[in-house]
């Protein structure tokens, strides 16, 4: 959790807040794009600290649930960003 959140951080200070919060809650794709993000970093740390490789699902089934309301047809795109 503590990585994924620490992505978030990085894209604020790289792209600047603003754009940052616009982007993220007026673009379900770009709102994917950044989630996708931070779990894949999310899951390679769990990778370094357990020797066990996250599965793919795990991270989908948060992506997917509905807390990030991101479309259908943008999950794709998470999860080719999530699954590297």
């Amino acid at each position: 959790k503590a990585a994924h959140e620490a992505v978030h951080s990085f894209q604020i200070e790289d792209r600047g807040g603003l754009a940052q919060a616009r982007d993220y809650l007026l673009s379900p794709q770009n709102r994917a794009r950044f989630e996708g993000h931070a779990y894949a970093v999310g899951k390679f740390v769990r990778f370094v600290v357990t020797g066990v490789l996250p599965r793919i699902e795990d991270a989908m089934a948060s992506i997917d649930g509905g807390l990030y309301h991101i479309r259908p047809e943008d999950s794709h795109l998470a999860r080719s960003i999530a699954s590297v």
